[in-house]
């Protein structure tokens, strides 16, 4: 019997850190997400999550290949408008805004530029002209919200 309680016992404990550690992954999964969600632009157009950090993980697969640590990049705004994004970023060497669009659910980069990309050089990664207004549009608000 005594065999048993221990084994009773044991079990617990095991269950309670089991719970604990599924607390704190939940913990850890709704604050990364709320750090996430701050770079995007606010309103009701704002960027879902999932897709807001494969538009992020792109933009910094794309201007740091290597994972240089000593050139780690910074994306603030992301705006969506369709299948195009604008996401802005910076970087050790400075800054610029990278170009998107998204084809069978991926989202891949189609240009880059500085801060100055508007609709034109947007239209010119080929971007339909409506989205690249809207997009531009969109990244010029998201900086005056801040």
């Amino acid at each position: 019997m005594p065999a048993r309680a221990s084994i009773h016992k044991l079990r617990m404990r095991v269950r309670f850190i089991i719970l604990v550690f599924r607390c704190a992954a939940i913990l850890i999964l709704v604050l990364g997400a709320r750090a996430l969600a701050r770079t995007t632009s606010s309103g009701s157009d704002s960027v879902p999550s999932p897709q807001q950090a494969q538009i992020t993980a792109v933009t910094v697969q794309q201007l740091n290949p290597s994972h240089d640590r000593a050139n780690v990049v910074h994306v603030y705004h992301i705006v969506v408008f369709g299948r195009y994004a604008l996401a802005d970023w910076t970087a050790r060497q400075g800054g610029g805004k990278t170009a998107l669009a998204q084809s069978h659910g991926a989202w891949r980069v189609i240009g880059v530029g500085d801060l100055r990309l508007g609709a034109a050089a947007l239209e010119k990664f080929g971007v339909p002209s409506r989205a690249a207004r809207i997009l531009a549009e969109r990244m010029r608000q998201a900086w005056e919200e801040e």
